[in-house]
């Protein structure tokens, strides 16, 4: 009789859970589903400005033998080609496309593939070295509307998708988190956005979008495989070292807001101008930045900048590191005249220079 009771509680408490629990796992399931909607949404405003790219090089006739030669006398003589296939944003409907240098880099014919199928054959209007960006126009342009968001909103935290094309998969999707801003030590003209999010080949040139389905950034570089020592059990039993490749999981992608003044410079100009300084600094002084060079016709010697002056300021900015002089000078317009503070045995002098142009 009391197993009897004991057995009948049991079902009631089960009821009573199964009761309440069930409302529970259905608000679970609509938590994801809303998520899942949420991140298709995303992905569907995105998609249609993010290009698949590909540029084709010619690298030379194929070397052919006695026989073939005889068989290809008075016709045309195969060539080899080497294509490199990336990704590309497209910026605005007049069919600007910005991508990467590494993509385009010496193609003699470009060509883009949007995410409706179709095919354009692509002009390059520019390419910037110092940011790795380059831009392309699409012949016929391209009507769609592109969301380009606030990529000063970003910081560390903020969740982001990546979109962008790898080898005939397009798009390709990731999700990631900013982890922060970073001056990457080959480019420091400018900040980086650092992005914990899986890279295939040929996502460089892709979009970063922010949650609101905005593009705020674009892919130009991943870390690069790092080996790494892991030990192995052999079948004899004992262990032996063994170098694995971690996956590329960090990548690192320039805000939009920088990448949209590249372009605009490119497309007007034809180049992005750069205020040049001329000197030679060292990078380690608690007080600024030493100079150690000074070099001949520069602005930095026409405005008595000397050998051994710590530079502290920079137009009302201070300076720290290397990389803050570099990105306060190559932001400034060539002609636009500066304040430069230095000390100098000990006492601060205010410096008016007239910046020069990178070359």
């Amino acid at each position: 009789m009391l197993i009897k009771k004991l057995r009948i509680k049991l079902i009631i408490c089960l009821g009573f859970a199964l009761l309440y629990s069930t409302p529970h796992l259905y608000a679970a399931q609509n938590i994801l589903q809303s998520m899942e909607q949420q991140f298709q949404a995303i992905v569907n405003s995105v998609k249609p400005s993010v290009v698949e790219v590909t540029a084709t090089q010619v690298v030379g006739e194929v070397r052919l033998g006695p026989v073939l030669k005889e068989a290809f006398r008075g016709k045309l003589v195969p060539i080899q080609h080497h294509q490199n296939i990336g990704s590309g944003v497209l910026i605005d409907s007049d069919g600007y496309i910005v991508t990467t240098e590494a993509v385009v880099r010496n193609a003699d014919k470009i060509e883009v593939k949007f995410s409706c199928g179709q095919r354009q054959s692509a002009t390059l209007v520019g390419i910037d070295g110092y940011s790795d960006i380059a831009v392309l126009r699409a012949e016929n342009g391209y009507p769609t509307e592109t969301v380009l968001g606030d990529s000063d909103q970003l910081g560390p935290g903020s969740w982001v998708v990546t979109v962008g094309c790898s080898y005939g998969a397009c798009p390709t999707l990731s999700f990631g988190i900013v982890n922060g801003l970073e001056i990457l030590s080959d480019n420091p003209h400018y900040e980086a956005i650092q992005i914990n999010a899986p890279m295939k080949p040929g996502n460089s040139g892709g979009a970063v979008a922010n949650t609101s389905g905005e593009i705020v950034g674009v892919i130009t570089a991943t870390l690069d495989q790092v080996p790494i020592s892991s030990k192995v059990q052999s079948s004899r039993g004992d262990f032996q070292h063994s170098r694995i490749f971690s996956a590329q999981d960090i990548c690192f992608a320039l805000p939009i807001k920088t990448v949209q003044a590249i372009a605009r410079d490119i497309i007007h100009h034809g180049a992005v101008p750069r205020g040049w300084l001329g000197v030679r600094v060292d990078h380690h002084d608690s007080r600024g930045v030493q100079v150690t060079d000074v070099l001949e016709k520069s602005p930095a010697e026409s405005a008595g900048i000397l050998q051994r002056d710590i530079i502290v300021d920079f137009n009302g900015t201070p300076v720290n590191t290397y990389t803050e002089l570099v990105k306060l000078v190559t932001a400034s317009a060539p002609n636009t005249p500066v304040k430069v503070n230095v000390l100098r045995a000990g006492e601060q002098l205010a410096l008016d220079v007239v910046l020069g142009a990178i070359d």
